[in-house]
């Protein structure tokens, strides 16, 4: 079993990825999983420096690097993947998950998490999903705002937290059952 969560930044995807995994008894792969992103994100820096440093990090090198070390972690073992790119790189997903939220709600949760000011956060969110959509768009030709491939979004204003990973589990073990009954 293989769930991808998308969503922009404070949509969501780690917090409802660590409640479904728990809750299905499998991994939760997640940048912090990666060797990658800490040795990337080993310094101390301010939140506009790692947003200039994660910019810069957007090449093809740094990029392959990472998506192929969640993309081989996911292969290994039935896992919930919550990376940006988890629904895109991830061979065979059993599901592949969008979440939505405004930005007024995702600026209250990244200013809440992060104890900032809702106008230094907002901006913060505005900038870095702008670069990551044309980053991810320069080094892998994804237009990650194009959900077609997506078999279900999710609006996380609306929909909490617990009862989106219900819906999320329910349907991923319907479709693991039925992938058991065509084998």
């Amino acid at each position: 079993m293989k769930i991808c969560i998308g969503g922009l930044t404070a949509s969501g995807k780690t917090t409802l990825g660590e409640v479904i995994a728990e809750e299905l008894n499998i991994a939760h792969i997640s940048k912090l999983a990666t060797k990658s992103y800490r040795d990337f994100h080993t310094k101390k820096l301010s939140k506009k420096q790692q947003l200039t440093e994660t910019h810069r990090a957007c090449n093809v090198r740094h990029a392959n690097s990472f998506d192929t070390e969640i993309a081989k972690m996911a292969q290994r073992t039935d896992c919930v993947v919550t990376t940006w790119l988890g629904p895109w790189m991830v061979k065979n997903p059993t599901l592949r998950v969008w979440l939505n939220a405004g930005i007024e709600e995702r600026t209250a949760r990244y200013a809440k998490r992060h104890k900032m000011p809702a106008k230094a956060a907002r901006a913060y969110i505005l900038e870095k999903d702008k670069e990551t959509i044309s980053g991810f768009k320069k080094v892998y030709g994804i237009n990650i705002m194009d959900r077609s491939n997506f078999d279900m979004e999710i609006n996380t204003a609306r929909i909490g937290i617990k009862d989106s990973a219900s819906l999320i589990a329910m349907l991923a073990l319907l479709r693991e059952k039925r992938k058991e009954t065509f084998r």
